[in-house]
């Protein structure tokens, strides 16, 4: 059995009024939990378009710099990314287990959630987090 585990960083400020929330930064790490090695680990900055300045908040908080969104693919080209990833690394095939973990729920019940329903463009799917 697989693990994937993400943590996600979005745009923010430090009265918590910045909205919408953006995703700045998608990682993830799967780790084989019988011997509990990571087996694989991606990660992307993200560019945000309705923000694109960060906040000073939000680089003291998370440590992500102007100069490293500034270039980044946009949301919907990093999930796709990150699905190709997970497919290449077998967590995906039929008969693997695969389950997603994430810091807290924020990641992916109102951080996703709320990014995808904003864009409206994009079936936001993080693989392996479908229950």
């Amino acid at each position: 059995m697989n693990v994937s585990r993400y943590d996600l960083e979005a745009t923010t400020n430090k009265a918590r009024t910045l909205h919408p929330v953006e995703i700045i930064e998608v990682s993830c790490v799967i780790i084989h939990s019988a011997t509990a090695t990571i087996k694989a680990s991606y990660q992307s900055f993200v560019r945000p378009t309705e923000h694109p300045r960060l906040d000073p908040f939000v680089i003291e908080l998370c440590g992500i710099q102007q100069s490293q969104v500034d270039g980044a693919p946009l949301l919907a080209d990093v999930l796709q990314q990150q699905h190709d990833w997970l497919q290449q690394q077998g967590v995906l095939d039929e008969g693997v287990s695969c389950i997603p973990v994430t810091w807290t729920e924020w990641d992916f019940k109102v951080g996703l959630s709320s990014v995808c329903q904003w864009m409206q463009t994009y079936t936001c799917r993080i693989s392996c987090m479908t229950a």
